[in-house]
């Protein structure tokens, strides 16, 4: 059985409830790159970190897993990566994606954001 040690980081600056969207959204894309990265990375590690500021919500996540061939990937049509850039674009956002063999990944998504809280 494989283990793998996760920690997860939120800001003080990060809202404690976002619109139902926001959140099931966000939370998909969690379990897909948490997944991917138990299907395919052999890591032992791995880190989300969230923040907000600046009206964007930001999504980090990163691994020391064997990372990939990240053109390799994108020519095969795999639904993970797909259904990475499907969801955060229905939040209107951007998504980075930096890997190469032998040096895990790392994950950057940005999210407009306005709090309705004052």
């Amino acid at each position: 059985m494989q283990h793998l040690n996760v920690t997860v980081q939120a800001t003080p600056g990060f809202p404690q409830s976002l619109p139902d969207e926001y959140e099931v959204n966000l939370y998909r894309i969690a379990q897909e790159l948490l997944q991917n990265t138990l299907k395919h990375a052999e890591a032992t590690e791995a880190m989300l970190q969230l923040d907000c500021f600046d009206n964007t919500l930001l999504m980090r996540y990163s691994d020391n897993g064997k990372g990939f061939d990240f053109a390799q990937i994108q020519q095969k049509n795999g639904n993970g990566i797909a259904n990475l850039h499907a969801r955060v674009q229905l939040l209107n956002g951007t998504l980075q994606i930096n890997t190469a063999p032998q040096q895990g990944m790392n994950v950057a998504i940005q999210i407009p954001y306005k709090s309705t809280l004052k």
